[in-house]
């Protein structure tokens, strides 16, 4: 049941930029295909999918009205049920809602309508968010989202983000000159909201590398150009603190990859080899497994409350198919919740209903074909339980979205577009230098 912040996003494109950084030297940029010059499509076709849906988003007037409808009322479905406005199909158990994702070359438009294709070129999205009821009061949430982004294979996707964290595991104790010089555009677009502090890649006995990455959120840099963006992270980030851990999923100690973010501050640290690999941060140099426990704790002040949740873990298990590449995480244990006292008498079992039965389910990952796009995946399934609790946090997270929505919106996806089309554009150029005419974008 999350508050709706731009952090995911923003961090999401941090650590893609770091994972991608010192390509050119390494040569991550060409596993992006199996020559020079589908290693230039497939890039241009990747970054440019992904950043042409953040340029002058547009939504057709039902979705607008549905998109308000269901920020209120997500967690109190049965406000949303009945009401024809919000979906696009109504029958039986269930409402659907489908969208069409594309862009005209001046806009990306979502329009609200039924029987939407499979997306077919790159930045068309096809989503499909469906409610059924379980009936006494409790709901279930399916959203799919299919992206297309190109023809470049999951597995060459995976060999370019295993060159990036090699090319973090080199010898220079100081990686900032290695991401600037990498990606100094994406430094350049990324710079106006983060300083990377520190950047260091420390060498162990037994010829790994510890890699420690820090970068501060600085909103004030924002506030000449991008104001209400400023003011919104400045309102929902600096008070936030979050962690993540990938772990044993045996409830060992071993952790694979840490990540902090407080006082503004966000922390990564992982531990590879010179080939790109994980290993285990703590004790023997272990392997990454395909099965983790992904364990999360997060909280916000917000006004006078200090509200959100610890020990949420989750079975994080790796998706390796001839034609897939990604992560699939479940959720089946709920966490300690942190509410305040003024609401605390309201709570009840229905904040564990998410968890109950088969749990929460998300699942991220690349898939390719022979005949049509690769398109990046997303699924998310969870089950709600309405009561007073759950309407609170539902109230909580829709005002975090209402300050969100308008003015603050529009900036954020210019500061995306902006830094993934830098990243098109870095990586074009480090095909530039190889030789060949690299893939070129707006910067």
């Amino acid at each position: 049941m999350p508050i709706r912040r731009p952090t995911p996003r923003a961090v999401l494109v941090t650590l893609a930029a770091a994972a991608l950084a010192g390509t050119g030297c390494d040569g991550a940029a060409r596993a992006f295909g199996p020559a020079a010059a589908a290693a230039r499509t497939h890039v241009d076709d990747f970054f440019g999918g992904l950043a042409v849906r953040f340029v002058n988003v547009q939504r057709n007037p039902k979705f607008t009205t549905a998109r308000g409808k269901l920020a209120r009322h997500a967690l109190s479905p049965s406000r949303l049920w009945g009401d024809s406005a919000v979906w696009t199909s109504q029958g039986g158990d269930a409402r659907t809602l489908e969208l069409d994702g594309s862009s005209d070359g001046q806009r990306y438009l979502f329009r609200a309508a039924s029987g939407v294709p499979s997306p077919d070129r790159p930045g068309d999205a096809r989503h499909v968010m469906r409610l059924h009821s379980l009936g006494d009061g409790a709901w279930q949430w399916n959203t799919a989202v299919e992206h297309a982004v190109g023809r470049a294979r999951a597995h060459e996707v995976a060999a370019a983000m295993t060159g990036g964290i090699a090319a973090l595991a080199r010898p220079q104790a100081d990686l900032r000159p290695v991401l600037r010089a990498g990606l100094p555009r994406t430094a350049a677009a990324l710079g106006r909201l983060l300083t990377l502090e520190e950047a260091r890649s420390t060498p162990l006995a037994d010829g790994s590398r510890l890699v420690e990455l820090r970068a501060r959120f600085e909103p004030n840099r924002l506030k000449a150009t991008m104001p209400a963006f400023a003011q919104y992270v400045q309102k929902w980030v600096h008070p936030s603190k979050f962690s993540l851990a990938l772990a044993d999923a045996r409830g060992g100690p071993a952790r694979w990859l840490t990540l902090t973010l407080r006082e503004d501050v966000l922390t990564v640290r992982l531990r590879a080899r010179a080939d790109g690999e994980l290993l285990a941060l703590d004790g023997p140099a272990r392997p990454m497994p395909d099965t983790l426990q992904f364990r999360t704790d997060s909280r916000i002040d917000y006004m006078i409350w200090d509200v959100g949740m610890d020990k949420l873990a989750g079975e994080m298990t790796a998706i390796r198919g001839a034609h897939e590449r990604g992560w699939a995480i479940r959720w089946r244990k709920a966490p300690e919740w942190h509410i305040p006292l003024g609401v605390r008498h309201l709570m009840s079992g229905t904040l564990n209903r998410p968890f109950e039965g088969e749990g929460m389910l998300l699942r991220l990952a690349l898939r390719d074909s022979d005949v049509s796009q690769t398109l990046l995946v997303r699924r998310f399934d969870v089950a709600v339980k309405e009561s007073a609790i759950v309407r609170w946090i539902g109230g909580l997270g829709f005002r975090a979205m209402d300050d969100f929505s308008g003015r603050a919106e529009v900036e954020e996806n210019r500061f995306l577009a902006e830094a993934l089309y830098a990243m098109r554009a870095d990586l074009g150029a480090t095909l530039v230098a190889s030789g060949e005419p690299g893939a070129a974008g707006p910067e």
